[in-house]
């Protein structure tokens, strides 16, 4: 309620956290906070006139809702290695227009965490610590124009997580531990390009997963294991797709292409005649036996 306060220095206290929500809707500029922090809490920053922040680097915890639509915050986001988990709703709409750094020792994004964070620039990496990615995680982070790549902890990639990420300009890695790619999870990513490569663990990749993935123009490969896409890959305009599954994977409707011209399907050798009379894969006019 101090609206003549420009900046608030806290970094000479001793206090390892802070009060639940103390500085929602505050309209102080810059806050230092204490340095010894491990924990900033639910609602810390909610919806406050921000326009910097440095997180200690001893901070363990960001509370859900700790920094939602703070809408004056410019500049880089980095979060430091000691911290293990970001809330839901943590960065929601937030105007960071730097990069993104996110620590080695992040194991938890919540959902929503970065959602709406359109101004963030350069690449959008997920780091190997991570091993719970939340929907809807970087829903309609736009402004990312680097590569994107999700680590080798993640054994889910759910639903939505990375939809309309669509300035990545970059190629795009899957980790190989991933087991579920949910729905919409990249879908109008439209500027990532390279090839794609579904992870050998994946079993199911959810409806519209990649839809709209219009750059990435060279080939697919999809692992041994998938058992199920729901009519993952409209619109895509793939040159090569490589399926190393012996029986076809189930499809729940037939695939659409962008431009009616259906890539060459590469399928493991003796299963031609399978995937030739399998819904779904006897669209594809050339279907050719490979060793994988």
């Amino acid at each position: 309620t101090m609206g003549n306060l420009h900046l608030l220095d806290l970094s000479g206290l001793t206090n390892t956290t802070i009060p639940t929500g103390c500085l929602a809707n505050s309209t102080i500029a810059t806050v230092i906070l204490p340095l010894k922090l491990t924990a900033i809490p639910n609602r810390a920053f909610y919806q406050a006139a921000i326009t910097s922040i440095y997180i200690p680097e001893t901070v363990e915890t960001i509370g859900d809702y700790a920094f939602y639509q703070c809408k004056s915050a410019t500049g880089n986001l980095v979060i430091p290695d000691a911290t293990t988990y970001i809330g839901e709703y943590c960065f929601t709409e937030s105007t960071f227009d730097g990069t993104l750094t996110l620590g080695s020792g992040v194991q938890t994004i919540g959902q929503y965490a970065f959602s709406g964070c359109a101004d963030f620039t350069g690449d959008l990496i997920i780091p190997d610590s991570v091993t719970t990615l939340g929907e809807y995680a970087f829903h309609k982070c736009s402004g990312f124009n680097g590569k994107l790549v999700v680590g080798n902890g993640v054994t889910a990639v759910p639903k939505q997580a990375f939809y309309q990420c669509s300035g990545s300009t970059g190629t795009i890695t899957l980790g190989e531990n991933i087991e579920i790619i949910g729905y919409e999870a990249f879908e109008d990513c439209k500027n990532l390009t390279g090839n794609l490569i579904i992870p050998d663990k994946v079993t199911n990749i959810g409806d519209c997963a990649f839809v709209a993935c219009y750059q990435i123009k060279g080939y697919m490969t999809i692992g041994s294991k998938v058992t199920y896409l729901d009519s993952p890959f409209q619109f895509s305009q793939f040159s090569r797709v490589y399926c190393k599954a012996t029986t076809p994977p189930n499809i729940s409707t037939m695939w659409i292409v962008d431009d009616g011209k259906y890539p060459v399907l590469y399928v493991p050798t003796g299963c031609k005649e399978n995937y030739g009379s399998a819904y779904g894969w006897k669209k594809f006019y050339t279907i050719e036996e490979t060793e994988f």
